[in-house]
């Protein structure tokens, strides 16, 4: 990811995001969690195609597009 991207996706988590602890399952310790809101469902998917690129296979999205 270029520093351009990764700064440009830091505002969009800290203006239209949150980070969140979440324990999906009583018995589990809780796992980070980013989740974004947008109208904009260009940018919800150039961000998924992002994630898609850089971060490991295990990592899961909920995404509704």
């Amino acid at each position: 990811m270029t520093p351009e991207e990764s700064t440009y996706v830091a505002g969009i988590i800290d203006g239209e995001g949150s980070i969140m602890l979440i324990r999906f399952h009583n018995n589990q310790n809780p796992a980070p969690c980013v989740s974004i809101s947008s109208a904009l469902i260009e940018l919800l998917k150039w961000i998924k195609k992002l994630q898609t690129r850089y971060l490991p296979k295990f990592i899961c999205i909920y995404c509704k597009i």
